[in-house]
């Protein structure tokens, strides 16, 4: 479920370069062919067979050498243009992506710190979004938004009541359900795919995130109803499963943010620790203690006086 990013154009490798042999020693070949064949030194009777022949093997391959150099030499000037700071619109968008997705990652790494030291990343209440009071906001930000179901599940519409608190989660769809609630898509398509695919404000905290549809409309999960947790951080994406409610998928600034805060809800200190899907952010150490000076700088003497019985 990654989004397919656009790579930064590079300069050619010298493997580029030696893919023009092929085609550039068969349109030699067939020039020689041709060569040999108008030479004076060939009977007439061989002559104009080895000068269709040459021709009819160098004209295929000289154009195919010809529209390699051609995308060769593209490369090398887009690369150029792109390390001169004169990027495309697209490579410009895809340099934002990028630093977008590093600045969040270390946000993700400040927050994990954080509540490993017991909750002391905070960005303060906001004043237009009631919520509880001991809640703390990790990230307010926008971020790409979707949920993946089918055509025959119901929204929600603006103003329905919706579960919330803990043991629930504001689903924004009506339940699913028993055999269709788990990853629908290994089971083929069944007219399911991702939905509702629009950029929204997430604002997370350390029990949920909040999401605001472009409707107004606010849904609200909450970490302790998941049930699968997918982490794509290098993609900068973040998969959440729900008991009964349908997938929920954040792209972009959120992501690692949420993710932090998931794992730390489900697992603790050890989650960010050990989890593979937060590997990008290399926050494995972040729980553990170091140990005291005081210790490390006992001296040797004091450790079997210690040891020894009263």
């Amino acid at each position: 479920m990654s989004m397919p990013r656009m790579p930064l154009p590079t300069m050619p490798s010298g493997r580029d370069w030696t893919g023009l042999l092929r085609p550039a020693s068969g349109a030699l070949l067939g020039a020689a062919a041709v060569r040999a064949g108008a030479s004076p030194l060939i009977a007439p009777r061989y002559a104009v067979p080895l000068i269709v022949a040459g021709a009819a093997v160098m004209a295929p391959f000289a154009l195919w050498t010809t529209i390699r150099l051609a995308g060769l030499a593209r490369l090398a000037w887009r690369a150029h243009r792109f390390h001169s700071g004169h990027p495309s619109a697209a490579e410009s968008r895809e340099l934002e992506w990028r630093t977008g997705l590093a600045a969040s990652q270390d946000q993700a790494r400040a927050v994990a710190r954080g509540l490993v030291m017991g909750g002391a990343f905070d960005l303060g209440r906001p004043w237009d979004v009631a919520i509880d009071t001991n809640e703390q906001v990790l990230a307010d930000c926008p971020s790409d938004y979707a949920r993946y179901y089918s055509e025959e599940a119901r929204p929600l519409q603006p103003g329905t009541r919706v579960i919330g608190g803990p043991g629930g989660t504001s689903a924004g769809l009506d339940a699913a359900p028993t055999a269709q609630r788990r990853r629908p898509w290994t089971r083929g398509p069944q007219g399911y795919r991702w939905r509702e695919n629009q950029s929204v404000r997430a604002l997370v905290t350390q029990r949920r995130v909040l999401v605001q549809r472009n409707d107004l409309h606010w849904l609200s999960f909450h970490y302790d109803a998941i049930v699968a947790i997918r982490p794509q951080l290098p993609a900068g994406v973040l998969i959440l499963e729900f008991e009964s409610a349908s997938p929920l998928r954040l792209a972009g600034p959120a992501s690692a943010v949420t993710a932090v805060a998931a794992v730390y809800a489900l697992f603790g200190a050890q989650g960010l620790r050990d989890h593979p899907g937060l590997e990008p952010l290399r926050i494995r150490d972040y729980g553990r203690a170091e140990p005291p000076a005081e210790s490390s700088a006992a001296s040797p003497a004091e450790a079997p006086e210690a040891a020894s019985p009263a």
